[in-house]
């Protein structure tokens, strides 16, 4: 939906990709049309947006407004103003996403899980990525690391803006896509992945709580497990089933002492793309 809006603004505002002064002044225009509201403003919207997991999803694209807008102007200098125009109308369907979110308020009556920050679990994931990122697979395979570094990116910054749903919803999808990039990942077992899915999806539904975002991991893990082809490995169920689903209750306990971080003896700065 959000790439479809992006070329549809594209379409409709191709007198703006014809130079770079062009795309300069319809980025200038748009600025009052995205940010009516303030990116907190429109974080404290969503409070009445049930379930857990649709509330996530709405704080994930919030950010996202910002973040597009920002590029757009930069890249369309670095590359062609149509390639700029393309993150501007990113940017302005995000916002209708955010709007979309806002309306739906499904009746719930469980209370929400005790959310919390997720410092140490993001560390801890950071770790896990740095460690495997080494060649041959972090040239072989650059691609997937870059999705499951923008994801924990995301996570990160929806964790500081105090948006905790996102923020756990992005950080277990790092963790997903992370999990196939490692050394020795989880596998499938026609027996054990199943029985084990199916002891989450018991405890889930017998807690009064909305377990949504959970429960969405379990419907992709069922997805996958419905992939009946000969090209199927059911990696994506066992690695939900062993990884993802444990870590999400996890995230939901107290948070554990964290040790002191050692300090720094080097500074570095890295200069990348939003959301690579």
């Amino acid at each position: 939906r959000t790439y479809l809006g992006a070329l549809e603004f594209v379409r409709e505002h191709a007198d703006a990709a014809r130079s770079q002064e062009a795309l300069e002044a319809e980025w200038k225009r748009s600025r009052a049309a995205l940010f009516a509201e303030p990116p907190e403003a429109a974080a404290a919207s969503l409070t009445r947006v049930r379930p857990a997991a649709v509330r996530a999803m709405a704080e994930a694209a919030v950010p996202a407004v910002q973040v597009s807008y920002d590029a757009s102007l930069e890249y369309g200098r670095a590359t062609a103003a149509e390639s700029g125009l393309y993150y501007l109308g990113e940017a302005f369907a995000q916002r209708r996403m955010v709007e979309l979110y806002r309306s739906l308020r499904e009746p719930e009556e469980r209370p929400e899980p005790m959310f919390r920050a997720l410092g140490a679990e993001l560390e801890a994931l950071q770790g896990e990525m740095l460690a495997v990122y080494r060649p041959p697979v972090s040239i072989d395979r650059h691609g997937e690391f870059i999705g499951a570094s923008a994801a924990l990116k995301e996570a990160r910054e929806l964790d500081a803006a105090a948006m905790p749903r996102g923020a756990l919803l992005r950080y277990l999808q790092a963790t997903l896509r992370l999990q196939p990039l490692l050394a020795s990942p989880p596998v499938f077992d026609a027996v054990a992945t199943p029985a084990k899915l199916r002891a989450f999806e018991e405890r889930l539904a017998a807690a009064n709580v909305d377990h949504s975002i959970g429960r969405l991991f379990l419907e992709v893990a069922g997805s996958d497990l419905q992939d009946s082809s000969a090209t199927a490995t059911h990696s994506v169920a066992a690695a939900i089933a062993d990884v993802v689903l444990p870590r999400y209750l996890s995230a939901l306990e107290p948070a554990r002492p964290r040790a002191a971080p050692p300090a720094p003896e080097v500074t570095v700065t890295l200069v990348r793309w939003p959301y690579t």
